[in-house]
C-alpha cells in the first residue's frame, strides 16, 4: 500500500511538472495572452478537481473576469467587489483562501440570501501579485463541498500557476508601458516638427515681405 501510494504521488508529481513546463514555454513563447489564461485556468481547475477556474483582474472596487476554464473566448465581464467576500478577503490577507464548504462559512453570511441558489459548494482563490501588490485573483469553484483537504502540493501548485500568471500580467505592462511611451515621444516629436515647420512658414514669410515681394 505504502509503496502505491508513493508511486501515485511520483506520478501526481510528474504529470504537474509537465504541466508547469508547458505552462512556461507557453508564456515565453505565445504572444496570445487571453489564450495563455485560458490555459492557465483550465490546467489548474484540472489539478486540483474544480468544476471551473476564472482569472480576475483587479480595478479599485471591480473585478474584471478576464477568461475562464469554460471558455476558450470570454468577453470580459466586471464584478463588484462589494458582492464577493472572498475575493476581499484574498486580496486582504495575500494568501491563499480554500473553502471547503460555502453553505457554513462565516465569510458568505453578508452574501447568504445571494448566493443561496448558486451551484458553489466550494471554493478556492489564489492571489495573483504583481510588484507587491495583488493585482488579480485565480477563482476556482466546485459544485460540491470539499470533503478531503487541499494537499501541501495542491496548495504549492496553485501558488505557482499564481505567480506565472503575475508574471504574464507584468510583462504585458511592461510592453504596454513601453508602447504608451513610445507613442508619446513619437507625439512629442510630431509637435516639435509641426512647430519648426510654422516657423520656417513665418520665416519664409517675412523673407517674401523683405524682398517686396508681397
Amino acid at each position: 500500500m505504502t509503496d502505491d501510494l508513493f508511486i501515485q504521488g511520483a506520478d501526481r508529481a510528474e504529470s504537474e511538472l509537465q504541466m508547469l513546463l508547458a505552462l512556461s514555454e507557453s508564456l515565453a513563447s505565445s504572444p496570445d495572452l487571453e489564450g495563455t489564461l485560458h490555459n492557465i485556468s483550465r490546467m489548474l481547475a484540472q489539478v486540483l478537481g474544480s468544476d471551473r477556474c476564472s482569472v480576475l483582474v483587479l480595478d479599485d472596487d471591480r473585478a474584471i473576469v478576464v477568461a475562464d476554464s469554460q471558455e476558450p473566448e470570454v468577453r470580459p465581464v466586471e464584478l463588484l467587489l462589494s458582492q464577493y467576500p472572498e475575493v476581499r478577503e484574498t486580496v486582504r490577507r495575500g494568501e491563499p483562501l480554500i473553502v471547503d464548504d460555502v453553505g457554513v462559512h462565516h465569510l458568505f453570511d453578508e452574501v447568504r440570501a445571494q448566493i443561496a441558489d448558486k451551484p458553489v459548494g466550494s471554493t478556492i482563490l489564489f492571489p495573483v501579485v504583481v510588484s507587491e501588490k495583488v493585482q488579480g485573483i485565480l477563482h476556482l469553484r466546485t459544485r460540491r463541498r470539499r470533503r478531503a483537504p487541499l494537499r501541501p502540493d495542491e496548495v504549492r501548485f496553485g501558488r505557482i500557476v499564481a505567480n506565472a500568471t503575475g508574471l504574464a500580467l507584468r510583462s504585458v505592462q511592461l510592453v504596454e508601458s513601453i508602447r504608451n511611451r513610445s507613442k508619446r515621444v513619437l507625439s512629442e516629436r510630431i509637435q516639435v516638427e509641426r512647430k519648426l515647420r510654422q516657423i520656417e512658414k513665418y520665416e519664409r514669410f517675412f523673407d517674401l515681405a523683405g524682398d517686396g515681394l508681397m
